[in-house]
């Protein structure tokens, strides 16, 4: 609970950073609901329904969603608050069941604010991507990146593979998926 509670605080960071930068806070609050699906632990993707529902109302007069931004970076700050209101709460909850003696390791501290800075810049510019490029293209790429990133982690901390011929295949796999990821976005052009 304690790592992930530093890497939603990391996430935070991030989407302040980016809200500051981008100046763009002009999301309606509900979006902060995506957060807290993602950080209550389903599916990624729906983390992100909120805010394709909200987009999509906000040309409705009749919504309450009317006039809201159609911008996705407009939406990361209220994602990221969700994220970490939410792991707050979860946190505390975890607190109180271990009679305020939760199990907290240090060492976590610097690779969890990292995951979580890794995840918001990411984030960021996922929602980046698909607006440039659409969700249709930008959601392979992102789905063999995050694979990518784990394995290249399991190598390089955790020497989780040995050997050359390991090795070998593993660059050789590395660059199928960077092929068909360049392919999936010269597609669009």
């Amino acid at each position: 609970m304690f790592f992930q509670w530093i890497s939603c605080a990391a996430i935070w960071v991030v989407g302040l950073v980016g809200d500051t930068l981008f100046r763009s806070s002009k999301a309606h609050p509900a979006a902060m609901l995506g957060g807290v699906i993602w950080a209550t632990g389903f599916l990624s993707g729906s983390a992100f329904v909120p805010m394709l529902y909200i987009k999509h109302h906000a040309t409705s007069n009749s919504s309450m969603f009317a006039g809201s931004s159609q911008n996705d970076l407009d939406y990361c700050f209220a994602q990221s608050s969700g994220i970490f209101i939410a792991s707050t709460v979860y946190f505390t909850m975890y607190c109180a069941v271990m009679k305020n003696r939760p199990r907290i390791y240090p060492r976590a501290i610097l690779p969890g604010f990292l995951t979580g800075v890794m995840w918001g810049v990411g984030t960021y510019c996922w929602l980046l991507a698909n607006r440039l490029l659409g969700p249709v293209v930008t959601f392979p790429i992102v789905t063999a990146g995050y694979g990518l990133v784990a394995a290249l982690w399991g190598i390089v901390v955790f020497k989780e593979v040995k050997g050359l011929g390991n090795v070998l295949l593993f660059v050789f796999a590395s660059c199928v998926v960077l092929s068909g990821s360049l392919l999936t976005a010269f597609s669009k052009i």
